[in-house]
Order: structure tokens, then sequence, then C-alpha cells
């Protein structure tokens, strides 16, 4: 009896209730981890031709040299056809570091630290100061090479030779080798003329007080010569 009645008293309560709710279970969401994207690599640009300055020269190849006129002008590289930088006047003390190959152009600093290159023939310098400097060859440049020798495969010094196109023009003069350069900037390009227009007193086809052996002291054959650039090959010239 008592039974009876806890079991009639168990389904009034679960109809007071109610229905009991259904429950879902619902599994945690996995985080996904967060896309970081892998940057593009991007190519070091290429390494620029080596360029000559004075802190990369021995200070023991330094020379004094002063500056024989007025108007001299400091270019941003060997030759006429390069940026100047400033002009210079006589008497200027220039710190010498080295020589362009061919010993025409000097690589210098001015007092005020400005770097760059000057003619030869616009400063003092001895031949024997010339040899004490470093050759230095000039970096991002054109450069047009070439020799002068006699029959016997001597070397010829002192001839002056001219670069034009149009009214564009540099000189150049073989050293005591023979050798002559001339150096131009990247952008030079097209048909140039290289011929023959001087002979210095100090040549050593030349005696005395720069007199010259008989009637005539000859000239290289052949008198000019006419190139297209890039030009790689040397250009040879032989004193007739």
């Amino acid at each position: 009896m008592k039974s009876k009645y806890l079991f009639s008293l168990f389904l009034l309560l679960l109809a007071a209730c109610g229905p009991l709710p259904h429950i879902v279970v619902t599994p945690a969401a996995t985080a996904s981890p967060a896309f970081t994207p892998i940057p593009a690599l991007t190519p070091a640009p290429p390494t620029p031709a080596p360029v000559a300055t004075a802190a990369a020269l021995p200070a023991s190849s330094t020379v004094l040299v002063d500056v024989s006129a007025d108007n001299v002008v400091l270019r941003s590289g060997p030759g006429t056809l390069f940026p100047f930088i400033r002009t210079m006047n006589e008497k200027e003390t220039l710190t010498a570091f080295g020589r362009a190959p061919g010993d025409d152009w000097l690589f210098v600093k001015t007092s005020n630290d400005q770097a760059g290159w000057v003619s030869a023939s616009f400063v003092t310098i001895a031949s024997m100061e010339m040899g004490l400097l470093a050759e230095i060859q000039p970096g991002d440049v054109l450069v047009i090479h070439g020799s002068v020798k006699d029959k016997g495969n001597n070397p010829i010094s002192g001839v002056g030779f001219a670069l034009t196109q149009g009214q564009a023009r540099d000189d150049a003069t073989t050293n005591t080798k023979g050798n002559f350069y001339f150096y131009l900037p990247r952008s030079a390009s097209g048909t140039w003329l290289v011929g023959f227009v001087s002979l210095d007193c100090a040549s050593n086809i030349r005696i005395g007080d720069c007199s010259c052996p008989t009637s005539s002291c000859g000239q290289p054959d052949p008198a000019f010569i006419k190139i297209n650039l890039p030009a790689h090959e040397e250009m040879m010239f032989t004193w007739k």
C-alpha cells in the first residue's frame, strides 16, 4: 500500500515538472592555427663595381701635389667627359692617392676632403713621385686602350692622341711603356675616332732640346683608327 502511494506521488511530480529537456553535447571547436604567409624573397641588388676612394687606399702611397693653373677641373672620373665636381686655383695643394693606368689622371683629395680625378698635366708632380703612386683601375667606366711601338717592338713614349666624336673630345699620351688609355662614362656609345695629334718633348724618340734624330720625328701608322663602343681590343700603332 505504501509502495503504491509513493509511485503515485512520483507520477504527480513528473507531470507537474513537464518533460525533461533534450540535452545535446556539442564537442568544443578546435581552433585553427593562424596562417602567416611567408614573404617573397627579394634578391639582393648586385654589388656595384668598386670605385676608388681615398679611404680604401694605403696612406703610404700618398703624394702632395700643387695645382699648376687656375680653373683646373676636379672630375668624378678620369677623363674630360666625366662630370666636374669643382674648379681649383693655381697652387692649391692636393693629396694624390693613385694614378689611372696610362698616368694621365690622378685620384686626389682636396683640403676640404672632396675626392675626384684631376689631369696630371695640370699639377706639379715629378716622374719619381708618379712612380710612388699606386695604380688604380677606375670602376664603372669604358676603357679604350692602345699602344705605340717601333719596328723593333720598342715602346714610344710621349705620343699624343685625341679621342673625338663630334664636339666631344678627350686626350691621352703614351707612357714609358708605350701605352695610352681613354676612360669614358658607361653611357658613351657610337663611333669614335682615335687620332695622332702630337709628340711631347719628353718623348724617347726626341733628342737634345726637343729635336728629332732626323729631319722628321716620324708618326704612328695608322695615323687614326675608328672604333665602335664598347671596344675591347687593344689598338696597335707602329712608329715609322
